[in-house]
């Protein structure tokens, strides 16, 4: 074979492995998240957020009892926390019940005023919140059975 052959040939490889590869991270980083069995997951404007379960955690954010929680978080206790970009100083607060459930940032804090529709064994809340706050569009789905 020869050498300029081997060459187009190992060129021809190198740009369909970067095809491929582009290919796989793009629909990869498409996939639809959803709420970690146990845990929540929490979408600000899009831009989503994962709670587990089984943390300690102490949160304050305010003087209304949706911005205040301490002890383990989970489905038992109704409270998850996450944290706003990865940043450990912007947790989110979410408190849940049948009825209700709470989404708690900063100074603001989102009501759910209804119960949750059932979505794939969990529950799930969405809402239009405007324009005033930090968020307008708020989804919050929970790996936890209805309480």
């Amino acid at each position: 074979m020869k050498r300029s052959t081997l060459v187009a040939l190992v060129g021809g490889a190198v740009v369909a492995a970067a095809l491929i590869a582009g290919l796989v991270a793009f629909s990869v980083g498409h996939v639809a998240a959803t709420a970690p069995r146990g845990g929540a997951l929490i979408k600000l404007d899009g831009v989503a957020a994962v709670a587990a379960s089984s943390r300690s955690v102490s949160v304050r954010l305010g003087a209304d009892p949706a911005q205040r929680f301490t002890g383990t978080t989970g489905c038992a206790a109704r409270h998850f926390v996450a944290y706003y970009g990865g940043a450990a100083d912007q947790p989110i607060l979410v408190t849940f019940s049948a009825t209700e459930a709470t989404v708690a940032y900063a100074s603001q804090v989102y009501r759910f005023d209804e119960g949750a529709k059932q979505q794939s064994g969990g529950l799930f809340w969405q809402g239009d919140f405007g324009p005033n706050g930090a968020f307008s569009q708020i989804a919050l789905e929970i790996g936890c059975p209805n309480p």
